[in-house]
């Protein structure tokens, strides 16, 4: 058997609560807990993809896993006079390495410079040096 007086104390609770935020004192409160949850929001986003970027440059290299996403390629052609020790430059400033624990690799041979970029699943192109 149900307690209609637990029935009707619920519906003046709702009651009350529905009145409490259509005044202006509810409609501020509603809109402070919004906002702090927004900010709650924004500061987890910060701590969790922020941070982790601004790490790597107590180290003193800080975009050394980069690949110059959005460097300008340089285009070698057949012919082309240029100095190997420039090229290596470039691609050790582009983010490729002679080891081959990195997903970019290079190495130079006394007539080549040969590159080795490591294709993934999600990658189409090659990375721009």
């Amino acid at each position: 058997m149900r307690n209609i007086n637990s029935d009707e104390s619920q519906g003046s609770r709702k009651a009350r609560l529905a009145r409490f935020l259509l005044q202006p004192a509810g409609k501020a409160l509603l809109v402070l807990l919004t906002a702090s949850s927004r900010s709650l929001n924004l500061l987890h986003l910060f701590l969790r993809q922020v941070l982790p970027i601004d790490r790597p440059q107590a180290s003193g290299r800080p975009f050394i896993n980069t690949s110059m996403i959005f460097a300008a390629p340089r285009t070698v052609s057949l012919g082309d006079r240029v100095d190997a020790a420039d090229i290596v430059a470039q691609l050790r400033r582009g983010g490729y390495t002679e080891s081959r624990s990195n997903r970019w690799l290079y190495h130079v041979r006394s007539d080549a410079i040969e590159i080795f970029p490591v294709r993934t699943r999600t990658s189409t192109r090659n990375p721009r040096c």
